[in-house]
């Protein structure tokens, strides 16, 4: 009876641990995070371009915004210096 306990329990861890055995992955753990990185590393490019897009749009329009109120302030100290 012993026996065949143990010849049970033999079975049963051996069909476990085949059945249970994890598939073994073709890519390494390293290769894995490299992958990850080099796709963050895409998406933070992507990102950035399109900030200094969007930036430098910004910039050009109050870059133009600028020079005509300087032109305007001139003007009004031109007739305030007249005016004293």
């Amino acid at each position: 009876m012993k026996a065949l306990y143990s010849y049970f329990f033999f079975y049963l861890f051996l069909v476990a641990t085949l059945w249970g055995e994890e598939p073994v992955s073709e890519k390494t753990y390293s290769e894995i995070l490299k992958e990850a990185a080099s796709e963050k590393l895409k998406q933070s490019r992507e990102l950035y371009e399109k900030g200094v897009k969007v930036a430098s749009e910004k910039y050009a329009e109050s870059f133009e915004d600028g020079k005509a109120l300087s032109e305007k302030s001139k003007e009004m100290i031109l007739k305030d210096l007249k005016n004293i």
